[in-house]
């Protein structure tokens, strides 16, 4: 079993897989690194202790936690960007500032969807939307705030919007009826255009039609009400982190 750990920057999610990928998957909030050990234990205890670890660290906030519990169990974790490089090209002007959870993502495309210009949108505490072209790069993208990242940022900036939270809820409508019915309105199909109108414009970029991939925890909510979202796929930042280890250390 490969430990696999995405450190983002509200919880990290940690994995063990398999040769298919990952099978189970745990989640740790970043203000509570004291939560790590004692999860990777439980985790560990149901699928049996991994062999190796890879890791990518968009927030650093539970590093320590998981490398101390790494060093316990005499391992010490690769990290995407770091000491493991990306498989793939990355055809941007400043490739050491990608994101490596946005790498991982187009790791993912480019090895899951061979010959496929693929839109990889996930959806979490930023919105990241990762282009990889059908020769198999990673070509750019863009980047915006998440669902709840705008919610709480309505209620830091204004005076009398509320916090919502969650930002959705099934069944929003178009119409908001009352305060947070219209703060959901926004969040949603405000999701919805996002996505279906970068598409188009990197289907005129790229004079193709991508596939569009949804992941992140809002795509499930979202991906329903947007037609030109193709598929849901889970944990894809995990699954091209543990692609990525595998082609640098074997299966």
């Amino acid at each position: 079993m490969d430990l696999l750990a995405d450190l983002g920057n509200t919880r990290g999610h940690l994995a063990l897989a398999g040769a298919e990928g990952p099978e189970e998957r745990v989640d740790v909030l970043n203000d509570d690194p004291a939560a790590l050990g004692p999860a990777l234990d439980a985790l560990v205890a149901r699928r049996g202790p991994p062999r190796r670890a890879a890791l990518l660290a968009v927030s650093p906030r539970l590093r320590p936690a998981l490398e101390a519990w790494l060093a316990g169990r005499g391992l010490t974790a690769v990290a995407l960007g770091e000491s493991l490089r990306a498989p793939i090209p990355l055809l941007v002007d400043a490739p050491g500032q990608v994101g490596p959870d946005r790498v991982a993502d187009a790791v993912w495309a480019a090895g899951a969807r061979p010959g496929r210009a693929v839109l990889v949108a996930d959806l979490g505490t930023a919105i990241t939307l990762n282009v990889v072209s059908a020769a198999g790069a990673f070509v750019g993208g863009a980047i915006g705030p998440g669902l709840r990242t705008q919610a709480w940022a309505l209620a830091e900036r204004t005076a009398r919007l509320p916090f919502v939270d969650p930002p959705l809820r099934d069944g929003d409508a178009a119409l908001g009826r009352d305060t947070t019915a219209c703060i959901r309105a926004a969040l949603r199909w405000g999701a919805v255009g996002l996505i279906t109108v970068y598409a188009e414009q990197v289907e005129r970029a790229l004079g193709e039609r991508p596939l569009v991939v949804a992941t992140g925890g809002d795509a499930a909510a979202i991906a329903p009400d947007c037609p030109r979202i193709d598929e849901v796929v889970p944990d894809v930042t995990l699954r091209g982190l543990h692609r990525a280890l595998v082609e640098q250390a074997g299966p």
